[in-house]
């Protein structure tokens, strides 16, 4: 009898968890669907657990994610003045000519609660590194707006900036599902 009611109640185990793992499947679709059709210039992927979790709370994490050629491009869309861009790890570097002398100055991106924090950490020209308030004032940072389009309810979670691109983190609720879903 024991063996039987055991039986039973791994089979049923065993259907229920096959069932969760197929409706989480279909919903992780149902998000990367919206998600191709959001109104980004950037890729956009679903990286946070269970698909079915979040369309419950109408809470997800997606990652934006841009090339070095996508860095490159934003920047210099925002910088005519800015040259050639680098990444490395944790660092982002603009090559600049500051009067006769080019350098190059060494950003790094934080996530905030407006977007993402921009703070030139150092300036290297000639070989010297410059203290960038030198140069700037005290207008050594900027927040920009995260590159998921024109969509509210969203918050920057995360910047990792790597050679071969910067991924941007990013909490999506509810209100910029409803944005993501319509057609860009």
């Amino acid at each position: 009898m024991k063996r039987r009611s055991l039986l039973i109640t791994s089979a049923v185990a065993a259907c229920l968890l096959a069932l969760t793992v197929t409706a989480d499947a279909a919903g992780r679709q149902r998000i990367d669907a919206r998600l191709a059709d959001a109104p980004s210039p950037y890729p956009l992927r679903f990286t946070g657990g269970s698909a079915l979790l979040a369309l419950a709370t109408g809470r997800m994490a997606v990652t934006a994610s841009l090339t070095a050629d996508d860095v490159s491009s934003l920047i210099s869309s925002r910088l005519p003045a800015a040259g050639a861009v680098e990444l490395t790890d944790d660092a982002i570097g603009v090559h600049i000519t500051i009067g006769r002398q080019d350098g190059v100055a060494w950003a790094t991106l934080t996530p905030s609660s407006d977007g993402i924090v921009v703070a030139v950490d150092s300036v290297e020209i000639a070989g010297f590194e410059i203290d960038p308030s030198m140069l700037m004032g005290d207008d050594t940072s900027v927040t920009v707006d995260p590159p998921i389009g024109d969509c509210p309810g969203t918050t920057v979670t995360g910047v990792d900036v790597s050679p071969a691109g910067v991924d941007i983190g990013i909490a999506v609720d509810q209100s910029a599902l409803s944005c993501l879903a319509q057609p860009a």
